[in-house]
């Protein structure tokens, strides 16, 4: 079984419910999904991680100084090379490039596109085609690195 694990902030945002309606499109016997909120969440966590997907609400505050303060701080110096990493956050979101900096430092494999949402609505098939691709995405870094 493959891990996911998805963390999401604010912790009192419509992002929540957008981390549970992307593990809801994960949903399947091959993959174990956590959800956690960024604010409660240790880099011990993703190690497990095969994918680790990352969601930000509509903040105006750095994501380094946000409620992913710590992971961020964190992240410096972690290797994630092995891990797909990926990231969904509302539309306008400064978090979007501060995070997909840090990732690619840390050398994760990062997919791309960032998947957008507005206000409290991603759209469906739009999400399940995101899904979809990551796993695709997943599946050929996997191949290609004989794991």
């Amino acid at each position: 079984m493959s891990n996911v694990v998805i963390l999401f902030a604010p912790e009192k945002s419509p992002v929540k419910e957008q981390a549970k309606a992307v593990a809801d499109a994960i949903s399947s016997k091959e993959w174990k999904v956590s959800i956690k909120s960024a604010a409660k969440s240790h880099i011990p966590e993703l190690a497990p991680a095969d994918i680790m997907i990352f969601g930000s609400g509509d903040t105006k505050i750095p994501a380094s100084e946000g409620e992913y303060k710590e992971l961020f701080r964190a992240f410096e110096g972690v290797n994630f090379a092995g891990k797909i990493a990926a990231v969904f956050s509302e539309t306008g979101s400064s978090f979007d490039s501060e995070l997909v900096k840090t990732l690619e430092d840390s050398d994760a494999a990062l997919f791309q596109p960032v998947l957008s949402f507005s206000g409290s609505q991603i759209n469906k098939k739009t999400m399940t085609d995101w899904v979809k691709k990551l796993f695709a995405f997943f599946k050929e870094y996997r191949s290609t690195r004989n794991v």
